[in-house]
């Protein structure tokens, strides 16, 4: 526990230390106040992305670490959240989390941590398009 404050102490004081030891978790909480930030977004988009990830991402897959967050574990969270009848809220929190996983890779590869293959843009466009037809992955 002492370990996870002082990670999230670095980067909400440094902006992101290195993000390969950070749970996904700890990077959403750091990465939404910097997109909110970046992007302008309105305070409705601020709630309803607080909501997504508070209640679905850090539930399902928060506990991984961002370099281990591997696409195996992001598709039995796809299809746990449909069993649930939540599809709109899984494509959703899809694109929150190809946005931060976007982010997330420039900053890994800015740190020069070599980025997993999985984490590729167009993996989680794919994902995203499959999700909008309703298709299970």
């Amino acid at each position: 526990m002492e370990e996870k404050k002082r990670r999230e102490s670095e980067a909400a004081n440094e902006g992101i230390a290195n993000p390969s030891k950070m749970t996904l978790e700890e990077y959403l909480k750091w990465w939404l106040p910097q997109h909110a930030q970046a992007k302008k977004l309105a305070d409705k988009t601020m709630e309803s992305y607080e909501q997504i990830i508070d209640g679905h991402l850090i539930p399902g897959l928060g506990e991984i670490l961002l370099n281990k967050l591997n696409t195996l574990q992001i598709q039995e969270y796809v299809n746990k959240e449909n069993d649930k009848g939540l599809g709109r809220t899984v494509q959703y929190s899809i694109v929150i989390l190809r946005l931060a996983l976007k982010h997330a890779g420039e900053n890994i590869r800015s740190s020069k941590i070599i980025r997993p293959t999985w984490l590729t843009c167009q993996y989680m466009k794919n994902l995203s398009e499959k999700l909008s037809k309703g298709n299970r992955c």
